[in-house]
């Protein structure tokens, strides 16, 4: 699906990556997520946020944010959050990626997604010890803005006056944007 997202939103949930350790709990040193279109991510986004559900109750925390918040440069596609953390062996944990949305109107239309190569984009604190067997590259949903005030004028096929309607009527008229 294309989530369709307009200026100014914050905490918008652009992606879900699994981590599910096996043959021992890991410790993780940095992650690095990929934006595609980075030339123009600057003006879209003021922040970049990762989250590990640390807890593992399926909802992310305010305290469970790792590292600071990233903001894309416009000249590079990584966004490298470094703080290390531990995932337990063999339980599932969430990282949640969620940006805030900037306010240059020139970004409308524009679409991203963000990516993390698990052989290449997580940093392990034992890479001798441990090691990451996935090799899929996991890719978010697209992320496009949108504006999406609706702006009525009257004449210009919308209503011109407030329509009507009565109690069991099914006969609406449609409604023109």
């Amino acid at each position: 699906p294309d989530f369709g997202n307009q200026l100014n939103d914050t905490d918008v949930e652009v992606a879900r990556y699994v981590l599910q350790p096996v043959g021992g709990a890991i410790s993780i040193d940095a992650i690095t997520v990929h934006v595609s279109n980075f030339a123009v991510a600057d003006e879209a986004f003021t922040g970049v946020r990762l989250f590990f559900d640390a807890d593992g109750n399926g909802t992310i925390d305010p305290s469970e944010e790792i590292s600071t918040s990233q903001v894309p440069t416009g000249a590079t596609d990584v966004l490298t959050f470094t703080e290390t953390f531990v995932a337990p062996s063999a339980l599932i944990r969430t990282l949640q990626l969620r940006v805030n949305i900037g306010t240059n109107i020139s970004v409308y239309g524009q679409s991203y997604s963000f990516s993390i190569d698990p052989q290449v984009d997580i940093a392990l604190t034992s890479p001798g010890t441990d090691s990451v067997s996935s090799t899929t590259v996991a890719v978010s949903n697209d992320i496009t803005i949108r504006h999406s005030e609706n702006q009525l004028v009257p004449g210009l096929g919308n209503p011109t006056g407030a329509r009507e309607t009565y109690f069991e009527d099914n006969n609406f008229g449609a409604l023109h944007f």
